[in-house]
């Protein structure tokens, strides 16, 4: 039978072309599968050139430019696996998957808001991937949306109960916030989740020192150090908390192990640092911060330790030198400013003192020890009406501080107005009745007042409370000699010489 050839032709022709067809389509999945795995393998170079060839092979691979765009972007070539992520977009816009990674390239160029946009779609296009919502929680929290990276990762946390890293990620931010309770609670979750996670328990450690739980802030750093010996923030963090619980030995041991780790690590440089001063080995001290300085020198905390140790080593000028630029670097350093209006009050600059205690008045309205030194600057600038403002705003926020108290009194006793300052000394002494200055002083008080027999019976009870206190036996013969007790006058001078007072 003959068949005419004009039907058979086109029919040969379509087919030959279908198959070439499946020919490049089969070939280009195999590539994409290979690159796949080489990407498994970290052999990215290698993936990229995969990915290229099933590409090349059939252009519509979705997959493979997806694929490419994770390799490249493992690279760090991101700009370019964006727009391969594009390609596989415009290929399939639909895909979840390519959203989401496309935000992670994103992110890593710090593009946070363009990679919340892709998050968003993926989202949009699966609101119960867990994945999206965990890497939107971490865009969220690089352009300091807080509360929202919380809530994106109690999304990615309902909707993965197990995702462990979603819920360190949910306690760092806590953490960041101060929120130190509830990151505790989502780093339990994590380290329930994955008990071998030594970034989690380091956080839960620290997060239980910031909560002055000095036990269980051990235990977990203990834990983190156990999963990783090599882990020096871990080490760092413990040696910190043992210079917290003045166990300095131990802390400087710990400190150099994690120096030994990572030369590198500023943070144990400086709490070696902290602990060499706290033992009275300053100049070992100062070697340490100057280190931690050299490695990071825009941190405000490691000037400030130094300055506080130049502070205890009386070189006031150098300490305000380290401390000012601790506030130049964290203008809201509150304990920073506080040390720089000590320093300027002990060099006699207290007009720079009360601009530095302003300041930390201005950061901590409720810190009544910045009101307290305040005051006793203005009282050395016999500025003795806003002295008394000063403690007595002092005193509202802390009615049991004594020394406030004594502070106050002397103002009043140098202001002439003695039965106001006595009445101050007798709630001194109510507050703290071995306080032998307040007794003293009381003393002081009642023999201007001319109560002679009642200062002799304060100055009695301030030597009985501390028997070398020599101005006390002077001032106590002055009294005894206006009641007329000449010989017992001369034994309390005499008394007062033996202990190297002789009188103004």
């Amino acid at each position: 039978m003959l068949v005419n050839m004009k039907y058979v032709i086109p029919v040969l022709v379509f087919t030959a072309v279908f198959c070439v067809g499946c020919i490049g389509t089969d070939d280009s999945k195999e590539f994409t599968k290979k690159g796949n795995e080489l990407f498994e393998e970290e052999k990215y170079s290698e993936s990229i050139e995969a990915f290229d060839k099933a590409i090349e092979l059939n252009p519509q691979n979705a997959d493979a430019w997806a694929g490419k765009g994770m390799a490249l972007s493992e690279t760090g070539k991101n700009e370019e696996a964006i727009q391969a992520y594009d390609k596989a977009i415009q290929l399939k816009p639909n895909n979840v998957k390519f959203w989401s990674e496309k935000g992670i390239a994103l992110r890593k160029m710090g593009r946070y808001e363009e990679a919340i946009q892709a998050y968003d779609k993926a989202i949009e296009l699966d609101p119960l991937d867990g994945f999206a919502w965990y890497n939107k929680g971490i865009a969220l929290f690089h352009i300091k949306k807080y509360e929202e990276a919380i809530q994106a990762y109690d999304e990615a946390t309902e909707l993965e109960p197990r995702f462990a890293m979603a819920w360190y990620n949910k306690g760092y931010v806590l953490y960041y916030t101060k929120r130190y309770e509830e990151a505790i609670q989502a780093f339990d979750k994590a380290t329930g989740i994955n008990k071998k996670d030594a970034k989690a328990w380091n956080y839960k450690g620290v997060s239980y020192i910031e909560l002055g739980m000095n036990y269980e802030a051990m235990e977990a750093l203990n834990n983190a150090i156990g999963l990783d010996p090599q882990y020096s923030t871990a080490l760092s963090n413990k040696g910190y908390l043992l210079n917290q619980m003045r166990r300095y030995e131990e802390a400087i041991r710990v400190c150099d192990q994690a120096i030994e780790i990572e030369p590198q690590d500023a943070k144990a440089w400086n709490y070696k640092g902290y602990a060499l001063n706290e033992m009275g080995k300053n100049e070992e001290a100062i070697q340490a911060f100057d280190k931690a300085i050299q490695l990071d020198p825009l941190d405000a905390e490691i000037w400030y330790y130094k300055g506080t140790a130049l502070y205890e080593m009386k070189e006031y000028e150098k300490a305000l030198e380290n401390l000012n630029k601790a506030t130049e670097i964290n203008p809201q350093y509150a304990e920073a400013w506080n040390d720089k209006g000590r320093a300027h009050y002990n060099i006699n600059e207290y007009e720079n003192a009360i601009q530095a205690f302003d300041k930390v008045i201005e950061l901590e309205p409720q810190n009544d020890a910045a009101w307290d030194s305040k005051g006793n600057s203005l009282r050395r600038m016999a500025e003795y009406d806003e002295a008394i403002q000063a403690y007595d705003k002092a005193i509202e926020l802390n009615p049991q501080n004594s020394w406030t108290w004594m502070h106050k009194g002397y103002t009043l006793y140098g202001m002439g107005k003695l039965e106001e300052a006595e009445q101050v000394f007798d709630k001194v002494i109510e507050l703290n009745p071995e306080n032998s200055d307040a007794w003293y002083s009381k003393g002081n008080t009642l023999r201007r007042m001319g109560k002679i027999d009642e200062s002799i019976q304060a100055y009695d009870k301030a030597i009985e409370l501390n028997p070398d206190y020599a101005v006390a036996w002077y001032n106590r013969a002055i009294a005894l000699d206006q009641a007329g007790k000449g010989t017992e006058a001369a034994a309390s001078y005499s008394r007062a010489k033996e202990l190297g007072y002789e009188g103004n």
